[in-house]
């Protein structure tokens, strides 16, 4: 069987953002239960389906069965995976105004989208409508970085 290069990078960013995700839920193990199920213990083991995922992408056959195939995994779904895990790590650094607007734009452009003025004013006008949402009507801080 071979293994198509499409197929291993997407399958690798896919496992590298599971550990990720499971260094951040490891880290909750000192939270103090009474009951018998940790609170974590749901998302570790979605966190190990989706690492699975990862493992049966990277071994998928590298060929269509036919043309009207999609394909399981594209350069393109593994640039938007590792945009995804750049905003992850800069989102407490850069700030959540800046960060998701730069995701967001980078995420639409990478997908297709290369009208860059409904791209900039759709994006800006998302962000910072869940910003004004989670400012003012939900009363929930968002990330705070050195930009915003």
């Amino acid at each position: 069987m071979k293994i198509s290069r499409e197929n291993l990078l997407g399958g690798l960013i896919i496992i590298a953002l599971g550990i990720i995700l499971l260094t951040q839920a490891y880290a909750f193990e000192s939270l103090n239960t009474d009951e018998g199920t940790h609170p974590m213990d749901y998302p570790k083991v979605l966190i190990w389906i989706f690492m699975a995922l990862g493992l049966l992408i990277i071994v998928s056959p590298a060929r269509k069965s036919s043309d009207n195939d999609l394909p399981l995994f594209s350069l393109r779904t593994a640039a938007v995976a590792g945009i995804l895990v750049l905003y992850a790590l800069l989102l407490d650094v850069v700030g959540f105004g800046v960060t998701s607007f730069v995701a967001a734009c980078a995420v639409g452009y990478t997908m297709g989208w290369h009208n860059w003025k409904s791209l900039v004013l759709s994006n800006l006008a998302g962000v910072g409508s869940i910003w004004l949402l989670f400012n003012y009507v939900l009363s929930i801080a968002l990330p705070r970085g050195f930009l915003l």
